[in-house]
């Protein structure tokens, strides 16, 4: 559902420009720090906290550790925080590239992002590399 935030009257018209910071969110970094801190016991606990506020009847996973549980969380994360912008700074995060699949069509040019492209990183704009002369030749790699 793309509805998540209504703007004006409950309406979904685009017009809410604010960024939210939910409990949600909170619960995955922490069972990802956990996690990749060889806290295991801890990360599958918030994880499972919060597939239980999520989803009916859910009955806790204890078997989850390793890769397994680190993939566990990032699945959970897409869905949490689906169309919330967090997904690119997820990818580049895990050091993971982007693939658009088999039915990337025109008129993207690019149907694929590898973890090695320049790409990841924006260039620093033209006015601003002006304005700051101690920054001149400093423009990020590639552009």
């Amino acid at each position: 559902m793309i509805s998540k935030y209504l703007g004006r009257n409950g309406a979904v018209d685009g017009l809410v420009n604010w960024k939210a910071f939910r409990m949600g969110e909170m619960y995955l970094i922490r069972a990802e720090a956990y996690a990749r801190s060889n806290q295991e016991a801890q990360a599958r606990a918030d994880l499972n906290a919060l597939r239980g506020q999520r989803i009916a009847g859910y009955v806790n996973d204890n078997t989850l550790s390793g890769s397994l549980l680190l993939s566990a969380i990032s699945v959970e994360r897409r869905k949490e925080l689906f169309l919330e912008g967090h997904r690119w700074f997820d990818l580049r995060m895990a050091g993971q590239g982007i693939s658009r699949g088999s039915d990337c069509k025109a008129p993207a040019t690019a149907c694929s992002l590898p973890t090695s492209s320049f790409r990841f990183v924006w260039p620093i704009p033209q006015v601003e590399l002006k304005a700051n002369p101690n920054i001149a030749d400093q423009q990020n790699a590639g552009y």
